[in-house]
C-alpha cells in the first residue's frame, strides 16, 4: 500500500504542474473506467497473461485468479495480480499517469482499453440475456407440461 500511495504521490505532483488534468470530463472517467476495468479484468484473470503471473501464481484449472507462491515479496506480488480490484487501481494510476506524461498517447490507449471494457461488459449482457431468455423458455415449457397433466419426459423440468 505504500507503495501504491507513493507513486500516487509522484502522479499528483506531475499532474499539478500541468495545465489539463488526465481527467477532465465525465466521458473521460467513463473511458478511464472501461479501460481500467479491461486491464485489471486482463491481468488478474485472462489466460492471455499467465507468463506476467506465473513467476508468482499458481494458476487455477479454470484460469480465473489463481492462489499466490512463495513468501515475501514474491507472495505479496502474486496476491496483487490475483486481484482484480488491486490491479484496477494499479491500471488506473498507470493510465492517468501516461495521460498526464502523454495526453495524445494516453488517450490512444485508453480508448484502445476503454472498447475492450465495452466489449467485455457488451458480452457478458448478451450471455446473462440469453441464459435468463433459456431459463424463461424452459420454465414455460415446463408448465406446459404440468399443466396437461402428464409427468414431463425423465422429469427434465
Amino acid at each position: 500500500m505504500s507503495v501504491f500511495s507513493a507513486a500516487l504521490a509522484v502522479h499528483a505532483r506531475t499532474v499539478a504542474g500541468r495545465r489539463r488534468a488526465p481527467v477532465e470530463t465525465p466521458m473521460d472517467a467513463v473511458l478511464l473506467a472501461l479501460a481500467t476495468f479491461a486491464i485489471a479484468d486482463v491481468v488478474a484473470h485472462e489466460r492471455i497473461a499467465h507468463f506476467v503471473r506465473e513467476p508468482f501464481v499458481t494458476d487455477t484449472a479454470d484460469d480465473h485468479g489463481g492462489k499466490a507462491k512463495g513468501e515475501g515479496m514474491r507472495f505479496v506480488i502474486g496476491e496483487l495480480l490475483t486481484c482484480s480490484r488491486c490491479m484496477g487501481s494499479w491500471s488506473a494510476l498507470g493510465l492517468a499517469s501516461l495521460s498526464a506524461i502523454s495526453p495524445v498517447g494516453g488517450r490512444a490507449v485508453i480508448s484502445v482499453f476503454a472498447a475492450a471494457g465495452a466489449n467485455d461488459l457488451l458480452q457478458a449482457t448478451f450471455k446473462a440475456t440469453a441464459a435468463a431468455r433459456n431459463l424463461s423458455s424452459r420454465m414455460r415449457q415446463c408448465r406446459g407440461e404440468f399443466s396437461e397433466r402428464r409427468a414431463p419426459r425423465a422429469w427434465a423440468c
